[in-house]
């Protein structure tokens, strides 16, 4: 079917990155319908419209922040296809805990050592050598590693400490993921290795250069909304998929059936499996592992969410306190005039899970992002996610067949292309 020169219908439900692309390529010769479930066309690209101090115009990115030069090659195709540009950012990691006071910056050596007590001090001097030691076990043991072992078991393993673990290893993978710490510990080390092998780091050397969107990450998906040639059914949420000998019906919430000749899922793979009306064994196989966390996202100016030292202030500013149990969702501010580059006076700030409330006054909007739950479950269905694509007239495509991110969504979406014969 995918092969044949008739124009088909197909419907892309999801407008995630992932949907988007889809619908990018299979709109060229089919007649596709882009169905989402919210207001607006995006998923994760939620670019929010506000106003410096001098009531200029700001684009402030809240979900999808930023790529690189490196790890997005799809999608970097894809904005280059639709004539969209990227800029160089500002990354840094900062780390503050309100429990032992300790707080620093990766930006560069004095940030490191943003305290200077820290200079002789033998527990932050071991701290930073553990940190050199992980980095080499990681780049040693990566290829000998089975895709069941646990962070949690690779630091017993190898006498990781719990200072490491808990002021080093878990925030950054819990910034990268958005997960909390216990879902780090659970989290395969052979996945977490690979990320920081292919972002640089477990060296530093030959690291990426991270770059936003110009004007906002929203840029790109009015760019495609513009040359899109299908039709667009957004606040349409779905209730149901029933695949047929000849078609693939949808019922949305609202009650109205459509018929389409072929449906793809650009959801999580949560959603995916439960809009199905028959899964199949292999859908239900694959899809059923998969959990994802919900993380209450603030757009705000309140610059008290930043380190109170300036020197440990970065780009992604991860804060521990005192109730922040192991199962509670990760907090971390993005300090968003570094990462866009913005000039203003105002802090844009995004901060997920706010441990600490913030005034009604500073915030600028609030948001639910879902992020999926990555374990030595869920991980051991990507080997053959693929599957999926090889029967029947529903086809699925996300970012959770690969780390998570937009490009893995865009490569997915464009191996669904590719099977009918459309390329980036």
């Amino acid at each position: 079917m995918n092969n044949s020169e008739t124009a088909k219908s197909i419907a892309v439900i999801g407008a995630g990155v992932a949907g988007i692309v889809a619908a990018h390529l299979l709109s060229r010769k089919h007649r596709v319908t882009l169905i989402e479930s919210n207001s607006y066309v995006g998923g994760h690209t939620n670019t929010i419209d506000t106003f410096n101090e001098d009531r200029a115009l700001v684009r402030v990115d809240t979900g999808f922040i930023v790529l690189n030069d490196k790890t997005y090659p799809t999608f970097h195709r894809f904005l280059a296809a639709l004539g969209v540009e990227v800029r160089f950012s500002d990354m840094s990691f900062g780390y503050e805990c309100k429990t032992t006071g300790l707080k620093y910056s990766g930006h560069n050596l004095l940030t490191l050592f943003a305290q200077p007590k820290n200079l002789l001090s033998p527990v932050y001097l071991k701290f930073l050598n553990d940190i050199k030691r992980f980095c080499k076990l990681g780049q040693h043991l990566l290829p000998q590693l089975g895709p069941d072992t646990t962070v949690r078991e690779f630091c017993r393993e190898h006498q990781l400490n719990e200072f490491f673990q808990r002021h080093y290893l878990i925030p950054m993978a819990a910034a990268i993921w958005s997960a909390p710490d216990e879902g780090i510990r659970d989290f395969p080390i052979k996945t977490l290795l690979l990320f920081f092998r292919n972002h640089g780091l477990l060296s530093l050397n030959d690291r990426p250069r991270w770059q936003t969107v110009i004007g906002g990450s929203k840029s790109y998906v009015e760019s495609f909304l513009k040359s899109f040639n299908g039709k667009v059914l957004t606040n349409s949420p779905v209730s149901s998929v029933c695949e047929t000998e000849q078609s693939v019906n949808v019922r949305l919430m609202e009650g109205r059936e459509l018929s389409f000749d072929a449906v793809v899922l650009a959801l999580h793979a949560d959603l995916a499996l439960k809009v199905l009306e028959n899964p199949s064994n292999l859908q239900k196989r694959l899809l059923k592992p998969w959990s994802y966390q919900r993380n209450k996202t603030f757009l705000h100016d309140d610059p008290s969410f930043l380190p109170s030292n300036r020197l440990a202030r970065a780009s992604w500013n991860y804060r521990r306190t005192e109730s922040l149990a192991q199962k509670d969702a990760v907090f971390v501010t993005y300090d968003m005039n570094r990462l866009q580059g913005f000039k203003c006076k105002r802090n844009f700030l995004v901060t997920l899970n706010p441990v600490e409330p913030i005034d009604d006054a500073n915030i600028i909007q609030e948001f639910n992002y879902d992020h999926p739950v990555f374990d030595t479950s869920s991980v051991q269905t990507q080997p053959e996610l693929d599957k999926l694509n090889q029967e029947g007239r529903i086809q699925f495509c996300g970012s959770y067949f690969g780390y998570g991110f937009h490009e893995d969504a865009v490569a997915s979406a464009a191996k669904i292309g590719a099977l009918w014969g459309e390329t980036l």
